[in-house]
């Protein structure tokens, strides 16, 4: 990411790319942990029992739903490596827009870690942005949490910090640049953030967004684009705590209402109006404006809508219940009437930024 002919980032990382993501992500910590002591032992089985073969790698028990090899895993146990997990690597990570899972994040389970274990999560707020050659329309997140790297198709990761040292936070902002456009070094992250949101700012580089790193400017009102910023960052950084959308309707079926969920849905397709939440409670009356906040090429409420939903893998015959994430049974109800408002002060937001009027 550049502002004139200097890099606002020292770094760009890498999301986290499992290869084996219904063993080790899960909304349940504790089913997590397990799934990743099943296909340790399971591991550890298969060395033992080939310890006297070469190329044991060839020879290794294929059924999906005991093991799920990879590149990783087969180079260690062709060099006769022992997999031994320590349930202190579980940790929250962003898996997907609005959508947190416990990650076991241990490299040897892990086809490819990234670098944020180089940074030992001292990492201030990232934002996550569509990495170049992708043929959707460009995006960007904001967030605290390690992201997996489809949390934004092929993204890139550009963290405040690169971890600490003595002295306390190690800065991944170049001084140069940022200050060539002006700001101290926390506002920048601001701006940068609602520059990537302005809908001129993305439609003047769209070409060149899906090609190269975006390009940073200097615009005038910069003050306004930085307020903007710091609003829309706390709204994406804190949308669990943000109210419910007052203007939409709840009907409960039942005096006893389960707020659990199978998988959301609209009545028909193309009525985004109405989301049938479960078989006892259905929302209504929201405002169609909501779906106009995209990310990663889907309105952050089917955001909620896919992820949130029980779901089973074919292969492993793993489950992973949204339901079991939280303490609180109205987490995910809570949550989508959450995501609605979300979305649409996103809008608000984006919409009060001044026109795109580049100082070169």
């Amino acid at each position: 990411m550049k502002g004139k002919d200097n890099g606002i980032f020292r770094e760009h990382l890498i999301g986290v790319t499992t290869g084996r993501d219904f063993w080790v992500y899960g909304f349940n910590q504790k089913a997590t942990i397990g799934n990743v002591e099943k296909l340790s032992l399971n591991y550890n089985y298969e060395l033992d029992r080939l310890k006297s073969e070469e190329n044991r790698s060839q020879l290794v028990n294929l059924d999906s739903s005991f093991l799920s090899w990879g590149r990783g895993l087969r180079k260690r146990i062709d060099k006769g490596l022992e997999v031994n997990v320590d349930s202190k690597n579980i940790i929250l990570s962003m898996y997907r827009p609005f959508t947190k899972k416990y990650l076991f994040y241990q490299d040897e389970i892990i086809e490819n870690p990234g670098s944020f274990k180089k940074i030992k999560q001292r990492m201030g707020d990232i934002i996550y942005i569509q990495g170049p050659g992708e043929k959707s329309d460009f995006s960007s997140i904001i967030t605290r949490y390690i992201p997996n790297f489809h949390l934004i198709s092929s993204g890139k990761a550009l963290p405040e910090y690169l971890g600490e040292d003595n002295l306390g936070n190690i800065s991944n902002l170049n001084p140069q640049a940022y200050k060539f456009l002006g700001f101290e070094e926390k506002e920048v992250i601001f701006y940068i953030y609602a520059l990537l949101h302005h809908p001129d700012y993305l439609l003047r580089y769209k070409n060149d967004l899906k090609k190269d790193f975006p390009r940073i400017p200097k615009v005038r009102n910069k003050e306004k684009y930085l307020e903007i910023g710091k609003e829309l960052s706390d709204l994406h950084l804190n949308y669990e705590d943000v109210p419910a959308y007052d203007g939409v309707s709840i009907v409960f079926k039942s005096d006893n209402s389960s707020f659990k969920v199978k998988k959301m849905k609209h009545p028909k397709r193309g009525q985004l109006d109405t989301i049938i939440f479960n078989e006892d409670i259905v929302i209504t009356d929201i405002p169609e404006r909501a779906y106009e906040y995209v990310v990663n090429g889907k309105p952050a409420i089917e955001w909620i809508i896919d992820q949130y939903q029980v779901k089973k893998d074919k292969k492993s015959g793993i489950v992973d219940d949204p339901n079991e994430f939280s303490d609180n049974p109205k987490y995910i109800f809570n949550l989508l009437l959450s995501i609605i408002n979300v979305s649409m002060q996103t809008m608000d937001l984006v919409e009060s930024l001044p026109p795109l009027e580049i100082v070169d």
